[in-house]
């Protein structure tokens, strides 16, 4: 309905390296597959993109949806938190975890 709106907080308490990590953590991604690898790098001398695997979440999300006019929506929101890092060869969390944070604006279109 245009006018709508919704704000929300997310709590995200994702523990442990499983097959549905990404069912709870949304678009919370493993940064050796995202878009950040050469930020990481940076901040983090003498490490590689490899030891930021993220096998769990801790973290808030602030958000907001709005309907414009209708069969639009606009989605905001804010993410950030710890990744708790895996390491794949011992299949187990390392006990380092790495800032984590991002912004996200979305418009969809309804037909």
């Amino acid at each position: 309905m245009p006018g709508s709106f919704d704000i929300y907080v997310k709590k995200y308490l994702q523990r442990g390296h499983s097959g549905m990590t990404n069912w709870f953590n949304d678009d919370i991604i493993d940064p050796t597959n995202g878009d950040y690898n050469k930020e990481l790098t940076e901040r983090n001398p003498g490490r590689s993109v490899w030891d930021h695997r993220a096998g769990e979440f801790n973290g808030l999300r602030i958000g907001a949806d709005f309907v414009p006019v209708r069969n639009t929506k606009l989605l905001l929101h804010y993410t950030y938190g710890k990744l708790g890092l895996f390491d794949p060869g011992l299949g187990t969390l390392t006990g380092k975890k790495d800032d984590y944070s991002f912004f996200r604006a979305q418009w969809e279109v309804y037909f």
